[in-house]
């Protein structure tokens, strides 16, 4: 009984380690980056709170002000901000 015990404790044990990475605080370069953007296009945000990557070039950003958009490539290759929703105050 005592192995099973230890088994599920290390088990659970690496589980939580594995998702501290989803937990980090966003690149800051990158946030940066999409926060320069977010301006540039004359969207609220506050301050980026998180990020995360779809795919090369494609982000789902959450704003500290509850906004939160989805970055990607244009068909120039530029990146665009689409909002996806807004928390209502």
């Amino acid at each position: 009984m005592r192995k099973e015990l230890m088994a599920c404790v290390l088990g659970i044990s690496l589980m939580s380690l594995a998702a501290l990475p989803a937990l980090a605080v966003p690149d800051p370069a990158l946030s940066k980056e999409l926060m320069s953007l977010l301006v540039a296009q004359a969207l609220p945000c506050g301050k980026i709170v998180n990020i995360d990557t779809q795919m090369e070039r494609d982000y789902l950003v959450a704003c500290q002000n509850g906004s939160s958009y989805e970055i990607n490539d244009d068909a120039q290759g530029k990146l665009v901000a689409h909002l996806l929703g807004q928390k209502i105050h």
